[in-house]
């Protein structure tokens, strides 16, 4: 299963360049403990719990040890609240954990969402891949995605809960599914609106991007966009006793709820099941990271993932993105970037089913070796940041195809030009 696990260290990147995010900051939510659900002031608890940022390397754990909570944050992106406890649980330091618990995945069935197949060639073997859209070596189409926004809640077993609120708001009105300026790779690369200003959806500039040769040799009219998302209700998933729980306050008065990614995947495929295959289903998360053990903070550290399920109504693609507030998880990987890094990825690989020569990259050491073609793996913390939200560079189709040179704009390896050669095999 294609589930990311993110990197947030910005010490950790080496000489990749790191914008930080603006205008979101530490005034993003509200923490209440013990009671006042979503209000702000100062309530009291009799324990805390304390993990720190959400980093990859050893670090000091942020979280302090006082018994009381200040919760005088704005009501922007969401709400955390967590019951009075009786005991505190001291965590050791937080790593993350890679979580892919399958790859091998049914075929693909009607209806879903548009793709087209091809393949490459590298090392005299032959990979083959679906993405989505329309062929752009030979198309000038422009595709477009329904999406179905989902906002959920997180309730635990003990009480505490969080859920979105400004965050629906600010994530449905960024760049992932509006045309907004944007700085990748050039203007030439984006979309032309009436002719005159330049223009992009996020995913849709990283795809042409990515294939530019093509795209630009064919008049530079392909697209892929994803549709103004219709956003349902919110939905409420309820943690049972084993599968999750909740650490904080940290220095900051911010609380995080942690779920075990095999059984949070189950659920949200249980969620999926039941809507419109034809349509790419965005959950979307306040303060919450997926653990391969929530018991153990060094195991958490999954900002999001993208996956897919196969029923009788069809093959079923979603991705969940947290709204991560800078307090928990630093400036590098703070609100709309974890999501980009999943609408990215999930727009190059939905089925789970595409494989590139084996791959590694020292400043992406929870990867491994992959073979998986995951364009946000690579470049985890390296952002660029538009109206105040941050979004992810990505890797090109030519850093993981070792293409010489690349078909990417201006022949680079990833959008923002990060990379300029080719993936180190391993």
């Amino acid at each position: 299963m294609h589930m990311r696990v993110f990197r947030v260290i910005p010490a950790a990147v080496g000489a990749v360049v790191v914008l930080t995010a603006a205008g979101i900051g530490m005034a993003a939510g509200v923490t209440t403990n013990p009671s006042g659900a979503g209000t702000s002031g100062t309530s009291r608890s009799s324990g805390t719990r304390h993990p720190g940022l959400l980093h990859v390397q050893p670090f000091q754990p942020n979280f302090r040890a006082a018994d009381k909570a200040t919760a005088s944050h704005a009501l922007t992106a969401g709400v955390s609240h967590v019951p009075a406890h009786s005991s505190s649980r001291v965590t050791g330091k937080l790593r993350p954990s890679p979580f892919q618990p399958r790859f091998a995945v049914p075929g693909v069935t009607a209806p879903t969402v548009p793709y087209y197949a091809a393949s490459f060639s590298h090392g005299g073997k032959t990979y083959p891949y679906t993405s989505i859209g329309t062929d752009p070596r030979t198309s000038t189409a422009t595709t477009h995605v329904p999406v179905t926004f989902v906002p959920v809640r997180i309730n635990m077993s003990d009480g505490a809960y969080s859920y979105p609120t400004g965050a629906i708001g600010q994530t449905t009105g960024s760049l992932l599914f509006n045309n907004r300026a944007i700085p990748i790779n050039g203007p030439s690369v984006t979309r032309q609106i009436a002719g005159s200003e330049e223009y992009a959806q996020y995913g849709d500039a990283t795809l042409r991007s990515s294939y530019w040769k093509y795209v630009s040799a064919n008049g530079a009219k392909w697209n892929v966009l994803l549709d103004q998302p219709t956003t349902t209700s919110l939905r409420t998933i309820s943690v049972p006793s084993g599968q999750g729980s909740w650490y904080g306050p940290d220095s900051n008065g911010y609380y995080v709820m942690v779920v075990n990614n095999t059984w949070y995947e189950k659920k949200l495929n249980s969620v999926v099941a039941s809507m419109s295959a034809k349509s790419l289903v965005v959950f979307l998360t306040y303060d919450v990271v997926g653990c391969s053990d929530y018991t153990n903070l060094s195991t958490c550290g999954t900002g999001g993932f993208h996956s897919m399920m196969v029923n009788t109504s069809g093959t079923h693609t979603y991705a969940w993105g947290s709204w991560l507030d800078s307090s928990v998880a630093g400036t590098g990987f703070a609100d709309t970037a974890p999501m980009s890094h999943e609408v990215a990825e999930w727009l190059n690989d939905p089925f789970l089913n595409d494989v590139v020569p084996s791959w590694n990259i020292p400043s992406e050491p929870q990867y491994g070796c992959s073979k998986l073609f995951e364009v946000g793996d690579p470049l985890v913390n390296t952002i660029f940041t538009i109206d105040g939200l941050d979004y992810q560079d990505e890797a090109d189709f030519s850093w993981f195809a070792r293409q010489n040179p690349s078909i990417g704009y201006h022949g680079s390896y990833s959008d923002l030009g990060t990379l300029t050669t080719y993936s180190p095999s391993c």
